[in-house]
């Protein structure tokens, strides 16, 4: 026997939010009645009608079988059901083997009559189709599952990145050979004085504060990459037939630099990677001889990986 529509005043206030188009309110109301869990077939209705009018086929289906397991003479849920199961055969189609679908029910409205009818009636559902609907629902459960499976990957590599930035924060801080600081997701270390002399000739202070970073960044070998940044004062390079741009003489140095760093650590020249900004973007003003000097130079930026 079908169960009649009842009445209580959460029903009914669900139905009305509904009607009004308060669909987000009208599930949380529903919710309060059991939701999926419910026992009463009409809150199961309702919320399958829900599902329908915001498109979520598999939803709505999902919530009037759920209703035809407590009343298997439920008629607004057998023909929720018989609706979905006609559309479905209108909009499928076999590829190898197997159902795709790109059926989205709209033809649920919630009216004032009560928790909802349907535009139109249907024949009977098609077994083979409702078999197909399963499967399909079925897919989309182990998808989403994958897709929790993925987010929770990406939130252990977020966390595991960020905290190897603060192991890095920790490790560089404090040494006056140079100064690191955190910037977005890298550490960027620079150096109060110039490690180069002139070209690119390291000296003995710029040689030990290379060593003495690159020995600090050792014990982060797998989770780091490195690149070393050349640069150099705002003056036409002259004299050396090596380089004859600012541009080649930061990457000269960059080179410098890592094959100091590389001895200093044990870490092979491939795991650090160069690059050079000239006399572009330098670390200190290039407006005193003094800036200018610093400027002999290299950044050494590090990121988690």
């Amino acid at each position: 026997m079908s169960k009649e529509l009842t009445t209580s005043p959460g029903l009914a206030h669900a139905a009305e939010l509904a009607r009004n188009g308060e669909y987000t309110h009208a599930v949380q109301m529903l919710r309060e009645l059991g939701g999926r869990g419910s026992t009463d077939p009409v809150v199961l209705d309702l919320l399958a009608r829900i599902h329908a009018q915001r498109g979520e086929l598999f939803d709505a289906d999902e919530c009037w079988a759920l209703a035809l397991r407590l009343d298997p003479d439920f008629a607004p849920a057998r023909a929720g059901r018989q609706r979905i199961a006609a559309l479905v055969a209108r909009r499928m189609r076999p590829r190898t083997g197997r159902v795709a679908l790109t059926a989205v029910l709209t033809a649920v409205v919630v009216t004032g009559a009560g928790v909802g009818t349907l535009i139109a009636e249907t024949a009977g559902p098609d077994p083979a189709v409702l078999a197909g609907l399963d499967d399909v629902q079925n897919s989309q459960r182990e998808q989403a599952e994958r897709l929790d499976r993925i987010d929770d990957q990406l939130d252990q590599t977020a966390l595991r990145k960020q905290r190897t930035l603060d192991n890095l924060n920790t490790t560089l801080a404090g040494n006056p050979e140079f100064i690191a600081r955190a910037d977005a997701d890298a550490v960027v270390v620079t150096f109060p004085a110039g490690v180069f002399r002139t070209g690119v000739s390291l000296s003995d202070t710029g040689s030990e504060a290379l060593g003495n970073l690159a020995q600090r960044l050792s014990s982060f070998a797998t989770d780091m990459s490195i690149t070393v940044v050349g640069h150099t004062v705002d003056a036409r390079v002259a004299g050396s037939p090596d380089y004859t741009t600012n541009a080649e003489l930061g990457l000269a140095r960059a080179t410098t630099a890592a094959e100091r760093m590389s001895e200093a650590s044990g870490l092979p020249l491939s795991a650090f990677s160069l690059s050079s900004s000239g006399a572009v973007n330098p670390p200190f003003p290039n407006t005193t001889p003094d800036g200018r000097a610093r400027n002999r130079t290299v950044t050494v930026v590090v990121r988690p990986r």
